[in-house]
């Protein structure tokens, strides 16, 4: 376009030896007013030359969209054909972590291997809190749907079909308790094909990412949205708490004279609580792999080994079993793995009978 009006302008201009230093002066403006429009251009729309991937800009794909309290937008140098489907963010009480959980949906007829995670150089994810403050630090799980407590890989390669979605999540290290959201978030992507063809990445910007405490067992009772707590009023407690029961019932255990109550979400138990004098919470205990608890600074689960570093702020009973921080383990054998798992745990006042 620039050399088609310095041509015309010099047709038309041809006058003569006089208008030559106007003309080539007028030829030298037009061609740099002509090339700071081309890099506006470029950083509003982005370079669309196919022949040239390292020219061009990163811009917003699409529109911007909201999955909850959270808006997401993805930003690249072409549509990756891959969007975000589901999103929140989960802390267990208690924990210095937090669990980003998403699900990236490839829309596309490729197959993609994709690389993100949290990189030691920079460039990787990161998040921000209300006061500024980074988080660039963690492990990542893409699909593979391990423990929340025991991701361990800061970066990871995964494949994604095409039309298919992957469950992933980001462990966040060390954020302290009173961060409550994260103010925003960028999740870079890389994505190749399976025939290695076509390289390239995006990045996912999302906004205002609420993080929701999950259940755990202390000394007291059960924390999370909502607490379940040893000397309750039976009479006073929540038909439900979000993300720690959605119903629960009670039971003769086993004599009418002990009320037992079973906390279930989503049809599995949670917890269960006995009640000695149908008046208040005597005792809680966990016999299901579902509410965490804290032994040294680690967290475990029912059915689960508790590591050497750990047994050793226990006191060790008689019988074999457990206690730390006024909770009971009961421990028993499990010859497949060789050495002894979490069985039950319990706090509160015990009844005279086992249990």
């Amino acid at each position: 376009m620039k050399k088609i009006l310095i041509a015309l302008l010099l047709i038309t201009g041809a006058q003569g030896q006089a208008n030559a230093q106007f003309l080539k002066k007028l030829g030298n403006a037009i061609e740099k007013a002509s090339k700071t429009i081309d890099d506006v251009a470029d950083a509003v729309l982005g370079d669309n030359n196919s022949n040239s991937n390292s020219n061009k800009k990163e811009r917003m794909i699409g529109k911007a969209y909201k999955i909850g309290e959270t808006k997401i937008s993805q930003y690249g140098r072409k549509d990756s054909g891959i969007k975000i489907t589901n999103v929140s963010a989960t802390r267990v009480y208690g924990h210095k972590n937090v669990i980003l959980n998403f699900q990236l949906y490839n829309s596309t007829e490729y197959s993609y291997d994709i690389i993100m995670g949290f990189f030691e150089t920079g460039g990787g994810c990161m998040l921000v809190d209300d006061n500024g403050n980074q988080y660039t630090h963690g492990w990542t799980d893409l699909g593979e749907g391990g423990e929340v407590f025991n991701l361990y890989d800061c970066q990871k390669n995964a494949k994604i079909l095409d039309d298919t979605k992957l469950n992933c999540r980001l462990l966040i290290a060390d954020v302290p308790s009173k961060v409550v959201r994260f103010k925003r978030a960028e999740l870079p992507i890389a994505y190749i094909t399976k025939n290695q063809t076509f390289h390239d990445n995006c990045t996912f910007k999302l906004e205002n990412i609420p993080i929701t405490l999950l259940p755990s067992l202390k000394a007291d009772g059960v924390h999370g949205e909502g607490a379940v707590l040893l000397g309750d009023s039976i009479k006073a407690i929540p038909q439900s708490i979000h993300m720690m029961y959605d119903r629960y019932n009670v039971t003769d255990y086993p004599d009418k004279n002990i009320k037992m109550f079973t906390f279930f979400k989503d049809g599995e138990t949670m917890f269960k609580a006995l009640s000695y004098d149908n008046e208040t919470i005597a005792m809680i205990f966990l016999d299901t792999p579902k509410v965490p608890f804290k032994v040294g600074d680690s967290f475990y689960l029912v059915n689960k080994h508790i590591k050497d570093e750990d047994i050793k702020f226990c006191t060790k009973k008689d019988d074999g079993n457990l206690v730390f921080k006024d909770q009971l383990i009961k421990m028993v054998d499990d010859p497949k793995n060789y050495g002894d798992m979490i069985g039950q745990v319990f706090i509160g006042k015990l009844p005279n009978r086992d249990i």
